[in-house]
């Protein structure tokens, strides 16, 4: 979707420049909208609004204001149609909120999707939504009968299905369907036929051509719950913790005489002695019904003022009928609290248990939930399943008519959402699988977020995992900011954006409109910056809008120039304006020389320049970015390696490979060491990225389009390397002749336990090199390494080369603990160091042997300044420097100017001279040294906790002693980006309040 403003004609479809102009001439400049991307009918309406006398408290006041404005701005709304082509369906007031749904039609025939809406409050019309469809035809004349159509529809199933298995259920009066073919809106008149099948279990819309009679278009009607096949010991499920839930409102027998408790169990019946209770799975809310036999009944003796105890847990079949009954109780309890008036609570929920099958739940109008199998539990007897099944009943008995939609991928996500606010963790469907204690999907995993559109998939749970992710993002941001009451916050939000949403993207608009207090969206909403970050986080808020939140890309080096690219002024979340940004650097091998450096913070760019370093050393950096409300971002994000890498000189490829050919046909091999054999024991692939982001893995090669690493997806492959295993990739035998010094340079993307578990190993011929960090906390350990992006890496492999040849191997080692995705490698290079040119002083590069070099600006006289021999300036150079009383020129004590440059001893007398001719004295300062520190002396630089001294070097020089640059087969030495370095493009959106590690 594009976004536009009254500024931004050049972001308006040109046809609609003129309409537009008209509504903010109405509405003001403070006025905004979005433009489908296929018909280029403006979606959504928003701003500071319009007055609406009355809108609040009377309807037909609302609707005779929206019908006026429909008038004015139809050709904007509906390009093609009438107002009369609008019929109202819906007026309702909720949550602050009044709100006016209509259905399009043309002559007299539906639209299908086709609708307009209104949203008032504050008695201010301040948001108009169109998913109406444009220029609509009229409808082709209906030629197809009932019967053909109903037949059409049986065959065209039964042709992709297996015959036999397809009941019609019924048909209905025909519609305009849109079909939106390569961003082209095509239309047919059809006639809508319902039938079902039990092999694959379904409900299908078919929509026939009224003319033709040929089928074109179907649509599955259920919404199942989706699982991967695992084993699992859950805690939400038979065999986890179990707890005594009242029999909220049950049907039972008491004393021969049929009651229903109360909410709270409570029953009564007549005398005071114990009474014979019949239980049974069905009450005044919910009815449970058992397909696999008879209802599942119960005789318990009750004494007076204590509880009877119905359980089922050896019986999955009598289980699932309980487990069902209580979990849709609760999730009904809870949903009543978010909207008291929802009718469809009211109403008796129908649920059926024990179906046979497995490893799913649907829900179809009432809840359907499968059997046991060696492989996933009775889904019934699962808590976060039954509340997701039921979310997609609260979000199709919640929708408003006319204004939101019940988009399938929306309405998995919306109900992972539910799931997971009710039991406060964001690992839905924890006891799903018999032995696997993992959830069927995270809406919050370690190291990813699902983002809008690049993770859109035809499975529309993975699709949901998007606006589940977002909203979950909120709830944790509210949380923190209000505690506790940060959750109802959040759910209302989550439940008034679903009812007036037509799909994903729409979800955003629709929580500002929930949120918001005054029928003003140009001044904000009260939590607006949290909607923004949360939302932006997962590509479903972008920037452009004058309310946008600041942004930061990662890090870029170009040379020595650090630079961080900042979007977005802040706006109204001025907490997340960067106050401070600090570059910290230092040398791998020498972690004593380094120093921070306050970065320069431009609108749109913040920058720091690393000192120039000696040919051969290894640079790191990391980058802390912090905010105006005190929270801190720091780049790299990985505890177990927090800084980037660079490596300076020059070098010469020895071999390289990007991975876009087939690494087995150039000698690398990988096998399993130890651990048992199986079907991906030995999981090294060669291939594109396919992993799911919950493993952590990259989505996409650093170069090209395929790389090498462990368990990368696809087909049975999760994206997270299997327990208990030892397995490894080794490159070919590498000839180093002619080197005298061999390094491995490479792009590296590794997620892996803290090393006191899990362990990835470097080889060089068979030597250990360098090991992922293993935390001293021992068995609490708990840093795990976890690359975001695509590090540079450089390991030394000289002193491992033996007869002018080297091996590489990388290993990982599990335990049977926490996997992650382990190893991926792209952009492989073993290099040559070319030799450095011999030193020249006075030539502005510091090179090996010298302390400084300011090249021109050398001087012996000068204090503080590089020396002319390219030493640093030292006590016993005859000039006095910055921290010394008193310099002679050499390092004697006795003549008045001790060795360590302080005035003091016997001087001499009048007229007498040191060797040098010079007095021996100088003027005294008040106090002490003014570095706090010893003088160094002439031999080596300063040891300055910056790491340099004043005039020690020159920044500017662009010859020699620089981070080399991409050489060859697309090894690059420069960092995470930067020249030379395929853009890193995801945007860490409004970053105030995250937590450390995330």
């Amino acid at each position: 979707m594009r976004v536009a403003g009254e500024l931004a004609w050049h972001q308006v479809p040109a046809q609609h420049r003129r309409g537009w102009s008209r509504v903010v001439a109405e509405m003001g400049p403070q006025t905004w909208a979005v433009w489908d991307r296929d018909t280029d009918v403006v979606r959504r309406i928003w701003g500071a609004g319009i007055a609406a006398p009355g809108s609040a408290n009377s309807p037909e006041a609302a609707e005779r204001l929206a019908r006026a404005f429909l008038s004015r701005h139809v050709a904007l709304l509906a390009p093609g149609a009438a107002a009369a082509d609008f019929t109202l369906v819906a007026n309702v007031e909720s949550g602050g909120m009044r709100t006016l749904g209509f259905t399009q039609s043309v002559r007299g025939v539906a639209v299908a999707g086709g609708q307009l809406s209104f949203r008032f409050k504050n008695d201010r019309l301040f948001m108009i939504a169109s998913e109406a469809l444009p220029h609509v035809p009229a409808p082709a004349l209906r030629s197809v009968s009932a019967s053909e159509a109903r037949r059409a529809a049986i065959a065209w199933l039964e042709r992709d299905l297996s015959p036999g298995t397809v009941t019609f259920e019924s048909a209905h009066e025909a519609v305009v369907l849109p079909l939106v073919r390569a961003s082209k809106v095509e239309y047919a008149t059809v006639v809508p036929v319902e039938v079902s099948t039990l092999a694959p279990r379904g409900r299908w819309r078919v929509y026939v051509d009224a003319v033709t009679g040929e089928p074109v278009a179907r649509t599955q009607e259920l919404r199942f719950a989706g699982g991967k096949v695992a084993y699992d010991a859950p805690l939400r499920e038979p065999g986890g913790e179990r707890q005594e839930f009242p029999a909220n409102r049950a049907s039972l027998t008491v004393a021969g005489m049929p009651v229903t408790s109360s909410e709270a169990g409570d029953v009564m019946w007549a005398g005071n002695a114990a009474t014979m209770v019949t239980t049974r799975a069905t009450g005044t809310q919910v009815a449970v019904d058992n397909d696999a036999g008879a209802e599942a009944t119960a005789n318990l003796n009750l004494q007076p003022n204590q509880t009877a105890v119905w359980s089922g847990a050896n019986d999955q079949f009598i289980d699932a009928q309980i487990t069902t009954f209580v979990h849709t109780n609760a999730v009904i309890e809870y949903v009543r609290q978010i909207d008291p008036d929802l009718d469809w609570l009211g109403q008796q929920i129908d649920a059926t248990v024990n179906i046979n099958e497995t490893c799913n739940a649907f829900y179809d109008g009432n809840l359907n939930f499968f059997r046991a199998s060696n492989q996933c539990n009775n889904t019934g007897r699962v808590a976060d399943i039954v509340y997701h099944e039921f979310g997609h009943g609260v979000h199709d008995h919640s929708l408003i008519q006319g204004v939101g939609n019940f988009d399938p991928a929306l309405s998995e996500g919306v109900s992972d959402y539910l799931a997971a606010t009710i039991v406060d963790d964001p690992a839905m469907g924890i006891g799903f699988f018999v032995n696997d204690p993992g959830p069927l999907r995270h809406i919050d995993p370690m190291n990813s977020e699902a983002v809008w559109p690049d993770d859109i998939d035809g499975d529309t749970h993975v699709t949901g995992l998007i606006i589940a992710g977002a909203l979950w993002d909120l709830r944790k941001a509210l949380v923190e900011d209000e505690g506790p009451a940060g959750v109802a916050v959040a759910d209302h939000i989550y439940y008034e954006a679903t009812r007036r949403a037509a799909d994903i993207p729409s979800m955003y608009f629709e929580a500002l409109a929930a949120d918001d207090d005054d029928g003003d969206l140009a001044n904000g909403t009260p939590h607006q910056c949290m909607i923004d970050s949360a939302f932006a986080r997962h590509g479903l808020f972008t920037l452009g809008v004058d309310v946008e939140a600041p942004s930061v890309a990662l890090p870029q080096l170009a040379e020595y120039q650090v630079s961080v690219a900042v979007g977005g002024g802040g706006g109204q979340c001025a907490g997340g304006m960067i106050e401070s940004a600090e570059l910290t650097w230092r040398l791998r091998e020498q972690q004593d020389t380094g120093g921070v450096i306050a970065m320069d913070i431009a609108p749109d760019v913040i920058t720091g320049a690393i000192p120039q370093q000696p040919a051969g050393s290894v640079v790191q950096y990391q980058v802390k970015l912090t905010f105006a409300d005190q929270s801190v971002v720091q780049y790299p994000e990985n505890r177990a390696d927090p800084f980037y890498e660079f490596f300076v000189g020059a070098v010469e490829n020895i071999y390289c490979t990007d991975f876009e050919a087939d690494p087995a046909a150039d000698g690398w091999t990988h096998g399993l060491t130890s651990g048992q054999q199986g079907e991906g024991a030995d999981d090294w692939m060669w291939q594109e990225p396919l992993a799911p982001t919950s493993s952590g893995d990259p989505q996409a090669a650093f170069d090209g389009s395929r790389v090498f690493g462990n368990d990368l997806g696809g087909g049975n492959y999760n994206g997270t390397y299997q327990a208990d295993k030892v397995n490894y990739a080794q490159t070919p035998e590498i000839d180093t002749t002619g080197y005298s010094q061999v390094r491995l340079q490479y792009r590296r993307w590794l997620n892996i336990e803290d090393g006191h578990f899990d362990r990835a190993t470097i080889y060089a011929n068979d030597q250990p090199l360098w090991e992922n960090f293993a935390s001293p906390d021992m068995n609490n350990a708990s840093t795990h390494h976890t690359d975001r992006e695509w590090r540079f890496h450089d390991v030394d492999l000289t002193g491992a080369v033996m007869n002018d040849s080297v091996t590489v191997k990388y290993e990982l080692q599990s335990d049977p603990g926490l996997e992650m995705g382990g190893w991926t490698l792209d952009a492989f290079c073993v290099v040559g160091v070319v030799d450095a040119p011999a030193a020249i002083c006075g030539d502005g590069i510091v090179s090996a042997g010298e302390a400084c070099d300011d090249g021109e600006d050398n001087s012996d006289t000068a204090p503080d300044a590089c020396r002319t021999d390219c030493t640093a300036a030292s006590c016993g150079d005859g000039v006095v420097d910055g921290g010394e009383e008193c310099d002679d020129g050499n390092n004697a004590d006795g003549d008045g100017c001790e060795a360590t440059c302080v005035a003091g001893g016997p001087t001499s007398t009048s007229g007498e001279s040191d060797s040098d001719g010079s007095s021996g004295q100088v003027p005294t300062t008040d106090g002490p040294n003014e570095t706090g520190e010893e003088p160094t002396s002439s031999a080596g630089p300063d040891s300055d906790t910056e790491g340099e001294t004043e005039g020690e070097t020159d920044t500017d020089s662009d010859s020699g002693g620089g981070a080399t640059d991409e050489s060859g087969c697309g090894c690059r030495q420069d960092g995470p980006g930067g020249a030379g370095l395929s853009a890193l493009t995801l945007l860490l959106l409004a970053l105030r309040r995250r937590r450390p590690g995330r």
